[in-house]
């Protein structure tokens, strides 16, 4: 198979080749950030080239491309689409789009579906680089003849979106940042997945729907224990997914066996701005034999925290991703990052870095999803905070966070209307004579 993704980060289309309608149907059920795929039939630079270039295919090119789906009884429907603004108005579809369409499908007659047909052909406007001119990979406009293949699931985004959930906290990921988690993770039926900080599971919900065995869990207990009537297990019931195991955990020391069990960690550490980054102790002894307090209501017992630094923690995650993964398994985990950040990927002995992507939040900082695959046996490795450190950004992530908070345009406009106040009467200040004038 040969993809082009040269400039997939901005173009909406790939093209791929060497690979089979079967394939991609099975690739279409899991890419959650795909549209359709198409079957290319014919191209131009206008629409009219574009029937034409159809009309002269070979006749072993129609007989593959074109007639299998248009003979005998077949149905099929005709959609004209586009990528930026459309060329033609809805009353010019007719006579410009549909009926030379079906004239160049020579000697057959296919029967017209609209609500339900057997094969869909698309007629595709292609103007990306009229609409975004600073496109540094910029393509002629053109049109495409196609016909559709596969479509993405992008049902599943409705499915599990957060406001058809029963329970969700402030930190719930949304259901494409978690399907997309769950792929790079290569979840698949009967992979054991754990999330050591898990929340309300948003991620670990979209492994279960792609067949894992999912393992959560936290120090947060109210999150993790819920309500009677609103708690995790009814997001998954009710999504008919089986119930996860939960387990009430300070990750930085971890209950599970340190030794090769999980096919994936997939997870969302605290960044210490919603939620805490925290761990069991005491701020005179934050050791895990600090004394527990308990909550009246029920008799729980909560045990004392301290704040954490978000560098160990995320130096901790890969030090036990290479000790319980097995070989191959992956570890996928979102970091915090500010956009000055040098683009640095993390580093273990154990693991092998596989990709990264950005999500910029807003124009000071952002946060990277990172994937690293375990490819040999675990070997310890700590680093100290500094340069050579590749979490040394979100070493004191909160306190930039705080500090550089983006100012209201109302703050804004309060503090440059008081600028310009004490700059007159600086101004006013400066004049020669000025206090004589006063006097």
């Amino acid at each position: 198979m040969t993809v082009d993704i040269s400039d997939t980060d901005i173009y909406p289309f790939v093209t791929v080749s060497g690979i089979t309608e079967n394939e991609a149907l099975e690739f279409s059920k899991r890419e959650i950030m795909l549209k359709a795929i198409y079957s290319e039939i014919s191209s131009g630079t206008t629409l009219d080239e574009a029937f034409q270039n159809l009309r002269d295919l070979s006749d072993s090119s129609f007989n593959e491309l074109v007639r299998p789906y248009i003979t005998g009884n077949s149905s099929i429907k005709i959609v004209y689409d586009s990528f930026g603004s459309k060329t033609y108005e809805y009353s010019d579809w007719t006579s410009k789009i549909y009926h030379p369409m079906l004239s160049c499908f020579r000697d057959c007659h296919p029967v017209i579906d609209l609500k339900s047909p057997d094969t869909s052909f698309y007629v595709i406007e292609d103007r990306f680089s009229e609409e975004h001119p600073n496109n540094p990979f910029p393509h002629p406009p053109r049109f495409l003849i196609c016909r559709e293949v596969a479509v993405g699931p992008r049902k599943l985004l409705k499915q599990f979106d957060l406001s058809k959930r029963r329970y969700i906290g402030t930190t719930s990921m949304k259901a494409h940042l978690s399907f997309i988690c769950a792929n790079l993770g290569l979840v698949r039926p009967g992979s054991l997945v754990l999330d050591p900080y898990c929340g309300t599971m948003s991620i670990g919900l979209s492994c279960a729907a792609f067949g894992g065995t999912v393992i959560g869990g936290d120090l947060d207990i109210p999150c993790i224990r819920g309500k009677p009537e609103r708690n995790i297990f009814h997001n998954f019931q009710d999504q008919h997914l089986p119930r996860p195991d939960l387990v009430i955990v300070d990750q930085t020391r971890s209950p599970f066996a340190l030794r090769p069990i999980f096919d994936a960690i997939i997870t969302d550490p605290p960044y210490g701005i919603r939620e805490g980054c925290k761990t069991i102790g005491t701020k005179q002894t934050p050791t895990p034999q600090a004394e527990s307090t308990a909550a009246p209501s029920d008799g729980m017992t909560f045990q004392p925290t301290v704040q954490h630094s978000l560098s160990s923690t995320l130096s901790e995650l890969l030090n036990f991703a290479s000790q319980t993964l097995v070989m191959g398994g992956r570890l996928v985990f979102w970091v915090p990052s500010t956009k000055s950040a040098p683009n640095t990927p993390p580093f273990h002995p154990s693991l092998t870095f596989i990709s990264q992507a950005t999500q910029p939040l807003n124009p000071r900082w952002s946060r990277k999803l990172i994937t690293m695959e375990k490819v040999r046996e675990h070997e310890d490795y700590f680093t100290n905070p500094g340069e050579d450190d590749p979490f040394a950004d979100a070493l004191n992530f909160r306190e930039f966070y705080f500090d550089h908070q983006q100012k209201s345009g109302r703050e804004l406009k309060k503090e440059a209307k008081r600028n310009k106040k004490l700059q007159k009467q600086r101004d006013i200040s400066e004049k020669p004579g000025s206090s004589d004038e006063h006097s």
